[in-house]
């Protein structure tokens, strides 16, 4: 069986490519994310509270021995404490962008950002 090599043109070639399609991809996932207009918080599956993105508040979430506190300010949503042991709800990077989430999974809390325009894709 021969072994073909690549050359320098060949190499090149799939550099730009790559490049081109890594350009794309950025272009297209910031084109397509839209801001969010809305949190909605669901507890155990079933929704919780629905607050507006564009007004701070401080939402306090127990139920049973669970409790988190979810903040929204200037816009961006994030979990402020929580006392499910892993905290990774706690450690997420604040949200703002239609189908962004935030997840406590031992808590059963889900807060997700929604947008009346959204528009429909798969991530």
């Amino acid at each position: 069986m021969k072994q073909t090599k690549l050359n320098k043109q060949d190499l090149i070639l799939m550099l730009v490519f790559l490049t081109i399609a890594a350009i794309s991809y950025v272009w297209i996932e910031k084109a397509l994310k839209t801001d969010g207009e809305y949190a909605m918080i669901t507890v155990q599956g079933g929704l919780y509270e629905t607050l507006n993105l564009h007004q701070d508040a401080k939402i306090f979430i127990v139920e049973g021995d669970f409790e988190n506190v979810f903040c929204i300010k200037d816009g961006m949503a994030f979990m402020e404490r929580a006392n499910c042991p892993d905290q990774l709800c706690v450690k997420h990077k604040p949200i703002s962008k239609n189908g962004e989430s935030i997840i406590c999974l031992p808590n059963k809390v889900v807060v997700e950002m929604k947008s009346n325009d959204a528009k429909e894709y798969d991530h």
